[in-house]
């Protein structure tokens, strides 16, 4: 009799390769743009911008205020490329700058942050993001539409720290580095935003079922 052999799940091994593939071209991207290339310097403008504005405006919710804030970050950028260190993430490492930026810049202004109501006078939508859909099983229009809903009940804390997990793909880590955070508090604002639309939504998390915390968070 042959022995069974089953096909191996390749997924995670395929999933690290890509991270590990990705991680290499940020680098030498970084690098490339610390040696003067422009055209890595146009690149990680390029590829950044639109992330970088969406969470700023969620920050100061000031049109103004946030292009000046990008352009200045731009500005140090360029004129810093031979001092600054190497970086594992240049999303993070943006991210990172343009928060402190926008913040520093509403305090010289006495500006208040929209952070306490990051969609309801913010400009841009806080909208569910397509993992977040998955997570929570909700797909049909009104469903999301109601899930849109509930994320505005959710504190400030809470809104920033999905946001920075689910839109632009931070891990815990990088998360409590960018709110000044520690990792538990990390956890814990994650954990609880998901029981609160788990409870509102009447929807069934399958980590929550199995205890293990397989998520990720």
């Amino acid at each position: 009799m042959q022995p069974s052999f089953q096909t191996p799940d390749l997924r995670p091994e395929l999933n690290m390769i890509k991270s590990v593939k990705d991680d290499n071209s940020e680098r030498e991207l970084w690098k490339a743009f610390q040696s003067g290339d422009r055209l890595a310097f146009e690149t990680i403008y390029n590829n950044s911008i639109k992330y970088l504005t969406n969470y700023a405006m969620r920050i100061a919710s000031d049109k103004d205020l946030v292009q000046d804030s990008i352009q200045d970050i731009f500005v140090h950028l360029w004129n810093k490329r031979g001092e600054l260190a190497s970086v594992n993430s240049i999303r993070f490492y943006l991210l990172k700058s343009v928060r402190r930026d926008v913040i520093r810049k509403m305090a010289r202004g006495n500006k208040k942050s929209s952070l306490s109501s990051l969609t309801g006078n913010s400009k841009v939508d806080f909208q569910p993001s397509y993992e977040m859909i998955k997570i929570l099983g909700e797909e049909s229009s009104e469903r999301i539409l109601k899930m849109r809903r509930e994320l505005d009940a959710l504190t400030p804390r809470q809104k920033e720290v999905l946001y920075l997990k689910y839109y632009s793909n931070m891990t815990n880590q990088e998360i409590a580095d960018i709110l000044g955070i520690n990792m538990q508090s990390v956890y814990n604002n994650i954990y609880r935003a998901l029981e609160v639309l788990r409870d509102r939504l009447h929807v069934v998390l399958p980590w929550l079922i199995s205890g293990t915390g397989s998520f990720g968070i």
